[in-house]
Parts: C-alpha cells; structure tokens; sequence
C-alpha cells in the first residue's frame, strides 16, 4: 500500500513540474508561425529617458503581415504582459500579482492590421532607481520584444 502512495507523488511531482514547465515557456515561449507567416511583435515607450518617479507608458503592437487573419488562443484571461529587467534580472513582472479569468480566449488579427496593448508602469508598482533598464513585451506563448530605457 505504501508503494502506491510513493508512485503517486511521484507521479504528482512530475505533473506539477511539466506544468510549470508548460507555464514558462507559454511565457517566454517562441514566435509563432501561422502558415509560414510571423507575426511582428514591437514594444515601444513614451520616450527613451525618464527621471525618477515619472510614470513610463509601455505599448506592445502586435502586427499581422499577411493577407490572412491571424488568430491567438490563449488558456485564460492572461495575453499580454511585460518585464523590466536590470541587467539579466527580471525586477518586476507586470502579471504576477494579478488575477486572470480561467476561461480560453483568443484575439484575432484582420489582414495587415495590427492591436496595440499599452500598460502605465507607475512608480508605486516597483520603483526605478537610476540605471539602465530592458523593458520586455509579450503576447503570452507566442513571443515578445523589448527596449531600453534609462533612468536619470
């Protein structure tokens, strides 16, 4: 009997791992290709220099190229997110204290049209000291892009 408790966390801690897995790389996973076609994926600022305690505005366009729409299915309410990082640490992650519906969504592209998702990083949500900071967008599980901004 006691095996069979054994086997079943076992298999229970591996299932909990390849999800968490399956989680990253939803996040940081690689662009999709939709029938030999990339969606373009740009992340902009409101400028390139801030100063301490200004509030930075962070777009996330996502672009369809082809002639096609492009359809992005998501497991929930989370499609769009995005990082600031110092160096190679991330300081910040815009979803990590948020809550998302548990219900399969999707957002769909016309032909050579575009969505443009913008957030307000506020200094009450992590406060940027002077520095240098990399500034990543992504749309959930199919890719993303940064920019650099710095702080004075």
């Amino acid at each position: 009997m006691q095996r069979k408790h054994v086997f079943v966390l076992l298999v229970s801690i591996i299932s909990i791992i390849i999800l968490v897995s399956l989680w990253v790389l939803n996040i940081q996973g690689e662009v999709s290709v939709f029938n030999g076609n990339i969606p373009i994926l740009e992340v902009s600022t409101d400028g390139f220099l801030y100063s301490v305690n200004e509030t930075i505005k962070i777009c996330l366009k996502v672009a369809n190229p082809t002639s096609s729409p492009m359809t992005f299915h998501f497991n929930s309410g989370y499609q769009f997110d995005y990082t600031i990082s110092r160096g190679s640490i991330v300081i910040y992650r815009w979803a990590a204290d948020k809550g998302f519906i548990q219900i399969f969504t999707k957002i769909t592209i016309p032909p050579h049209d575009s969505i443009v998702r913008c957030f307000y990083h506020e200094p009450q949500d992590y406060f940027l000291e002077l520095g240098i900071y990399e500034i990543h967008g992504f749309l959930v599980g199919y890719g993303g892009d940064s920019t650099t901004i710095l702080v004075i």
